[in-house]
């Protein structure tokens, strides 16, 4: 019998790339011995339950926090590969930027400070390990998607290059033992029973850190917006929008008053699935994508919640959500570049339609498909979309549409604040139909008058539909003319498809 693939396996890949040999004079000593450790930082901007940090302060010796602004993902003029998109939006840069700004503040409390340099990840550690002299290492996190890891190879014949597992619920090492299955339930299952532990090792925040060595940058200002070509990056706040400040101490905030000031946990099972305000989800998803929070703080703080006031179907579904998380990430590791190919990791047949019109009113919300629309435009508008909605809208570009669900991936990439290639690219991957599970089409008039009975969340984003009633907003193209008119529903656009029921 084949014996299983376990994680462990999955996730110890080896790149190399060449490096000018100027590059590699005198960088091929001990991680150990070396003089001065960079932690280069991507998504792990906190403190707290920080992996490479604690790393770094085992070692010793002084360490010098980097973050590099990669101009091909953090520049406005950055495009994806197929459709155009930005490879990041105005509002995740913003996030990006705050995130960083409060990350130097947390850091120079604990007697450190943080470098950010724009600059590919090459280049930007190249020139600093070659200011620092000989003896320098390198910490990272490891990454799970195929152009991270080509940047960890470059580094990695800079200087030796220590790559720590960090940012997940479930550590790797502890699923070894855990064959990967590719479906979702399945692999849950197995770790559920598997009794497999969350770490607890690092939660506390560290009291110092050592000293960085002298180099330059240290106190330069971070680059602003504008400095990244990006313009206006507001948000529309209709419908008391939740607007997510980046760093760990909004974090932390929002994880506490959710927790504990507004006692959430006790009704999240049941609000999960809506669409309006700031309360019906933990939006915590734009900061676990920075890394500003760490899962494991959050599973924490549900059994606090457990033991002080109830378990109860809210603190599972919120580690079943991270879960989920977890599951896209070493769903990356195992498929690779498989992830972005277009008949998917199965190596479907299905052929796509080209049709940039409708892919325009895709993006643009202007489908006739009120739910489709109002969660589009809602994306444009602030950068987030609800987990309900993300299931819709792709069901229909796919499904309904028929059209490349790579683009859709992409948009979604430009837009999202909480975007990460592993979660993005996973859940396009499975809407296709492209992980070789079950296809999950969405009746979207189905979808819409289940969860949006009232029409609440559909007239506040299609405006155009504020005075048609319920349930006939969620197909005004039924109205006739005359009712059209008298709604001040007539500028709504006809359908691209007419839905039905079956």
């Amino acid at each position: 019998m084949r014996r299983a693939t376990s994680l462990l396996a999955l996730a110890r890949t080896a790149h190399s790339l060449a490096a000018p040999n100027s590059l590699l004079r005198g960088r091929k000593m001990s991680a150990m011995a070396s003089k001065a450790t960079v932690v280069w930082l991507r998504d792990e901007l906190r403190v707290h339950d920080n992996a490479l940090l604690a790393e770094a302060a085992r070692r010793g010796a002084p360490v010098l926090p980097v973050f590099c602004l990669d101009p091909r993902v953090f520049d406005a003029s950055a495009k994806s590969d197929l459709g155009s998109s930005q490879k990041t939006g105005a509002r995740r840069a913003k996030f990006v930027l705050e995130s960083l700004e409060d990350l130097r503040g947390s850091l120079k409390d604990l007697g450190s400070g943080l470098v950010v340099r724009r600059g590919s990840p090459r280049q930007v550690l190249a020139d600093i390990c070659e200011e620092l002299g000989d003896d320098v290492a390198i910490i990272s996190s490891e990454a799970a998607c195929s152009e991270e890891q080509k940047d960890e190879a470059a580094v990695s014949e800079i200087a030796p290059l220590t790559k720590v597992w960090d940012g997940t619920l479930y550590h790797r090492d502890d699923l070894a033992y855990i064959p990967f299955k590719d479906q979702f339930t399945a692999w849950r299952t197995s770790v559920e029973k598997g009794d497999t532990p969350v770490r607890a090792d690092c939660f506390a925040r560290p009291r110092d850190l050592p000293a960085p060595p002298a180099c330059s940058g240290l106190d330069d200002a971070i680059p602003s917006l504008n400095d990244l070509g990006y313009g206006d990056a507001s948000v529309d706040k209709r419908g008391d929008f939740f607007d997510p400040r980046g760093g760990e101490a909004a974090a932390l905030e929002r994880l506490q008053r959710y927790v504990w000031d507004e006692d959430r946990l006790r009704t999240y099972f049941d609000t999960r699935n809506g669409m309006v305000g700031q309360g019906y989800s933990t939006k915590f998803a734009p900061w676990l994508a920075r890394g500003c929070l760490s899962p494991r703080r959050v599973a924490h703080e549900c059994a606090k919640y457990e033991q002080k006031r109830v378990a109860n179907k809210s603190t599972y579904w919120v580690k079943f959500e991270l879960t989920w998380r977890d599951y896209f990430v070493y769903y990356a590791h195992k498929y690779g570049e498989k992830l972005f190919f277009p008949y998917g990791v199965k190596g479907s047949s299905q052929k796509w339609r080209v049709d940039s019109n409708a892919l325009r009113a895709w993006k643009e919300g202007r489908t006739g498909a009120p739910l489709v629309d109002a969660n589009m435009r809602e994306l444009r508008a602030t950068g987030f979309m609800s987990n309900r909605g993300r299931q819709n809208v792709a069901s229909y570009l796919v499904h309904d549409l028929g059209l490349d669900w790579r683009l859709g991936a992409e948009h979604f990439e430009e837009l999202l604040v909480d975007y990460t290639p592993e979660s993005n690219w996973g859940n396009w991957h499975a809407a296709a139909g492209l992980s070789g599970g079950r296809i999950n089409r969405f009746n979207i008039l189905k979808q819409s008058k289940d969860y949006d009975a009232d029409g609440q969340y559909v007239k506040l984003w299609c405006p155009e539909l504020a005075k048609v009633p319920a349930p006939s907003c969620h197909t005004p193209w039924l109205l006739s003319t005359a009712d059209k008119d008298r709604y001040g529903a007539a500028d709504y656009p006809p359908p691209l498809k007419t839905l039905g029921f079956k």
